[in-house]
């Protein structure tokens, strides 16, 4: 994944954290949705930060306001300011 320089001043404006596929997700003000993956075994919280991976980011239109994870359902909603968009 190349790295885009404008995401270094982005600022994150809500956070969410799916238990059951152990995935925190922030929403940024440009838009962003930025997913990292907790990799500890078990339920414990990382101690290290190479405990936890990054993935791949999504980029909407608009400054992200909120996010809700679904329950056991693999969906997540992502709400702007008129919209509400699901993803998977």
């Amino acid at each position: 994944m190349s790295e885009d320089p404008s995401i270094l001043n982005d600022k994150i404006a809500c956070v969410a954290y799916d238990n059951r596929s152990k995935v925190l997700i922030a929403g940024t003000k440009e838009g962003r949705v930025l997913f990292w993956k907790n990799m500890t075994i078990g339920s414990e919280s990382p101690q290290e930060s190479e405990q936890w991976r990054v993935l791949p980011f999504m980029t909407l239109d608009k400054p992200v306001l909120g996010i809700s994870v679904g329950r056991g359902n693999g969906l997540l909603a992502v709400r702007s300011s008129d919209t509400i968009k699901i993803v998977t």
